[in-house]
């Protein structure tokens, strides 16, 4: 994704994995970057697992693209290369 933006009619799922194994999903529109769709899905899913300890897959299905990321020991989303 194009420096994490996101424009607000693009169509976006994310999916939440934590210990290798899926703990939610979530779709939806509106998002004008990555970090404000996962911290979304991450709310709305209710999850329970500290957010460090998960990956979350973000798809912008608009651009049939789509990106893993994690949250780092500072609290900052960061792409997983």
């Amino acid at each position: 994704m194009e420096a994490n933006r996101l424009r607000p009619e693009d169509h976006v799922s994310v999916e939440i994995f934590a210990g290798g194994h899926g703990q939610g999903k979530y779709d939806g529109t509106g998002f004008r970057n990555v970090e404000e769709a996962v911290e979304t899905a991450y709310v709305k899913c209710g999850i329970t697992v500290p957010k460090p300890d998960c990956v979350f897959e973000v798809s912008d299905d608009s651009r049939d693209t789509s990106e893993r990321y994690r949250y780092n020991a500072h609290g900052h989303l960061r792409l997983i290369i």
